[in-house]
């Protein structure tokens, strides 16, 4: 079996092989110790009807939501190294608290990984039916991905090759698809990105976000969250 290192700071995480869920339209997971208790983690934190819920993987996971907005509700549900499938395995710790609005990025990961756009939609429908089916008043925001810049070599070692043109492709269809379930789709890519790319100053390692960006995207949704 083949291993694979996660890198996150300066730790790393060996990855550790799963069984994958019947029906997923994804390859065999691997999950690292920190994304295991991480997950293990969210089921015994206090549950709130109102909470506003930031659902998503590391580019979600690495801002500080509720002190951004001053808002003690809002719940970090952001993972790294999650992708579509691996919201769908823990989405029930999502929908069983009846929260109030979710706001979900999520497909960058699938996308890095050589999931095929047609599959990591078909599991990002899946993952919108259930939030509509088992939180019908739950508010559902579904956020863009990212812009990429020049990924740094461990990217570049491990993930498949991506475009800023595969993300707006996919982009594009992610809207359509929010369109169709009624949802707001709220453009994120387009105010990241120049020349082509997520702005350099925006990024350290070509994929992740620095505070500056963060706080563009925290403007975008303002309106959204209050």
């Amino acid at each position: 079996m083949a291993v694979f290192i996660y890198r996150r700071g300066c730790l790393s995480y060996i990855l550790t092989k799963l069984p994958t869920i019947v029906g997923l339209k994804s390859p065999i997971r691997n999950y690292s110790a920190f994304y295991l208790q991480r997950k293990d983690l969210f089921n015994f934190l206090p549950n709130h009807k109102a909470s506003i819920i930031f659902l998503g993987d590391s580019i979600t996971a690495q801002c500080e939501w509720s002190e951004f907005f001053h808002n003690s509700i809002i719940k970090n549900r952001g993972l790294a190294g999650d992708r579509t499938d691996g919201i769908l395995a823990r989405l029930n710790q999502i929908v069983k608290m009846r929260p109030h609005k979710i706001f979900i990025m999520i497909g960058i990961n699938d996308l890095l990984a050589g999931v095929s756009a047609t599959d990591t939609l078909a599991n990002y429908r899946e993952i919108l039916k259930q939030i509509k089916q088992e939180s019908p008043e739950t508010k559902i925001f579904v956020q863009s991905v990212l812009p990429i810049n020049k990924l740094s070599r461990t990217y570049l070692t491990y993930f498949s090759p991506l475009t800023n043109t595969d993300i707006t492709e996919f982009n594009s269809r992610l809207k359509s698809t929010a369109e169709e379930f009624g949802l707001e789709y709220i453009d994120l890519y387009s105010l990241l990105i120049k020349d082509g790319k997520l702005m350099t100053s925006y990024t350290f390692d070509g994929l992740h976000l620095k505070g500056e960006a963060y706080v563009i995207w925290k403007e975008a949704i303002e309106r959204y969250v209050n």
